[in-house]
């Protein structure tokens, strides 16, 4: 026995509790996913079938149908398929946010790291930039490149972050100043992933 797991004729029952200790009681039977319990000491109720999702609360009921619920997941899914002139628009018609597009470049570095890409990675800046960016554009105030995740060469100085163009001879190097490029970027809103690799002081 698993617990807080059971198994019966109808499916299984999970319960489960969150950081702030609101307990949620989760089912996965025949007709689908449902989830009751509470947030915030509010109940809430959410159930995913055939018909899309329903979710339950505060006495109202909001659903999302099926085919608009693919197509959000498979917006999410291949978010890093996307180029930048189409994320931004995405962005732009809040087909999804800057944090959720963010976190899938952040899953996506996390999983490739055989490839050595990431000299630094820097997800908790990049998530809190996307943060930033989605209230930008949740007020009108965002820039051309707002909530658009970058990877940023090692070459250029990064305010706070560590620089050390890919040579032993910079290790630990932190500079209290940014480059003029990584600036423009910043301003227009892009967010740091981190620092990418390269051959030493670029001179391959």
């Amino acid at each position: 026995n698993v617990p807080g797991v059971s198994m019966g004729s109808d499916g299984i029952n999970l319960v489960k509790e969150d950081s702030q200790g609101n307990k949620f009681n989760v089912k996965i039977g025949p007709n689908g996913l449902s989830i009751v319990g509470s947030k915030d000491g509010k109940p809430v109720e959410i159930k995913v079938d055939a018909a899309g999702m329903q979710v339950g609360r505060d006495g109202k009921q909001f659903q999302i149908p099926m085919e608009e619920l693919k197509e959000q997941l498979k917006l999410i899914k291949g978010a890093t398929k996307l180029t930048i002139a189409e994320t931004r628009d995405g962005l732009k018609k809040r087909d999804f946010t800057a944090t959720e597009v963010v976190s899938a470049y952040i899953k996506a570095m996390e999983s490739n790291r055989q490839y050595n890409a990431y000299v630094l990675e820097t997800p908790e800046i990049a998530l809190e930039q996307a943060k930033a960016s989605d209230r930008r554009y949740a007020d009108g105030t965002n820039g051309a490149l707002e909530g658009i995740p970058l990877g940023i060469k090692d070459l250029f100085c990064t305010k706070g972050i560590r620089t050390t163009a890919c040579s032993h001879i910079l290790d630990g190097f932190v500079p209290q100043y940014e480059s003029t490029v990584t600036g423009k970027l910043l301003s227009a809103g892009a967010a740091v992933l981190g620092k990418l690799n390269m051959d030493e002081f670029a001179m391959g």
